[in-house]
């Protein structure tokens, strides 16, 4: 014999479970979808970035080859000055 207090377990039938399944699926189903479309304009975001930091890096890399280019002429000129002295 049960206790008292105890709690009855609902009575559920099989097309009651069915449709609670289905119900869950649905939901899971959307939640996923949901999921997946954030990602993708989150990658979406990130590859703009990327592709911003790309062209700064460039950027920076040929001003960075014209430092060193110009750093070597003065080496050059420097040098010839020296010489004539």
């Amino acid at each position: 014999m049960a206790p008292p207090n105890a709690q009855r377990a609902p009575d559920f039938s099989e097309t009651k479970f069915a449709a609670v399944l289905q119900g869950l699926r649905s939901s899971m189903r959307a939640d996923f979808q949901t999921a997946v479309e954030d990602i993708r304009k989150e990658v979406h975001d990130i590859g703009v970035r990327m592709g911003a930091l790309e062209e700064c890096t460039d950027k920076l890399c040929l001003a960075n080859n014209k430092v060193v280019d110009k750093i070597h002429k003065m080496e050059v000129d420097h040098k010839r000055l020296v010489d004539k002295c």
